[in-house]
């Protein structure tokens, strides 16, 4: 189902690291895209625009699925501390979660963190409530999926 993308189990779901099917709403410039923010991709990584409200990291999965959490971690010298996350079946209307997760404290360590419920999605996106840096917020992503 998923083709060329790598995945793992972790804590009984399997993690998942989009080929691709990444949106954002903004990126601070060309080097710094939304496809480059991917688990595996050691290269760069998506940083946004601004660090305002409205930005967001979108990863689509090829059909709706059970979602149980997401894996950050962070590039160079940028990362995400605190985020928040909200769901979509359509694409069109996003359901927040409702809570602040914690990110990561360096660039290197890729943080898991399980929701308290699983959910049905086939959007999630990411949206970045604080960084270590005040004007930029980035990030790589994946999701734990269960089968």
């Amino acid at each position: 189902v998923y083709k060329r993308q790598y995945q793992r189990r972790v804590h009984g779901a399997v993690q998942w690291d989009p080929s691709g099917r990444m949106r954002t709403a903004s990126s601070s410039r060309p080097s710094y895209p939304a496809s480059e923010s991917r688990l595996r991709c050691t290269g760069t990584a998506w940083v946004a625009d601004s660090s305002g409200p409205n930005e967001w990291l979108q990863m689509e999965l090829d059909q709706v699925s059970t979602v149980a959490g997401v894996v950050l971690a962070g590039y160079g010298s940028v990362w995400t501390t605190h985020y928040s996350v909200a769901i979509s079946v359509n694409g069109k209307q996003f359901q927040d979660l409702g809570a602040t997760f914690e990110g990561n404290t360096d660039a290197t360590t890729a943080v898991t963190r399980s929701f308290s419920k699983t959910y049905q999605a086939r959007f999630v996106r990411i949206h970045p409530q604080q960084g270590n840096h005040t004007s930029l917020h980035g990030m790589r992503a994946g999701l734990l999926l269960i089968h």
